[in-house]
């Protein structure tokens, strides 16, 4: 699952050079084209509204990539975001056996909170905002 994520390799976002162990970091593991990923970023866009929200960082699989607009011009919004080229690449850094939407609540490096695909451990905004909120592992 999402716990033995590395993210060494994505260091750039937007060409800008990003350190993901260094204070809060919301990082979303997405694919372009996925119903669910845009679903899952309307639900952190909506808790945005009504609670601060760390820095949200978007790692989009190469896969309709020409689709990266209209992902942003739905959920109303734009992220940071890192393209990973190699698909098994990014399946790594979901995680085995885990599928999108991915989300994961950093502080330091640290994984304090992840979500991913639709089943036990799919995206759940109320605790992800009682996580950020308590401010404690």
């Amino acid at each position: 699952m999402l716990n033995d994520i590395e993210f060494v390799p994505v260091e750039s976002f937007n060409n800008k050079k990003i350190n993901l162990d260094e204070g809060k970091k919301i990082v979303c593991l997405f694919i372009p084209g996925c119903d669910h990923c845009r679903a899952a970023a309307k639900e952190l866009i909506a808790i945005s509204k009504s609670q601060s929200l760390p820095p949200i960082y978007v790692i989009f699989m190469n896969e309709e990539t020409f689709k990266i607009p209209e992902f942003f011009a739905e959920v109303k919004q734009s992220f940071p975001y890192h393209i990973i080229e190699d698909i098994p690449t990014f399946f790594n850094l979901l995680g085995k056996g885990a599928n999108t939407p991915g989300i994961i609540y950093l502080w330091n490096g640290n994984i304090i909170r992840t979500y991913e695909g639709l089943e036990k451990n799919k995206f759940d905004a109320n605790d992800l905002a009682k996580a950020i909120s308590s401010n404690k592992f």
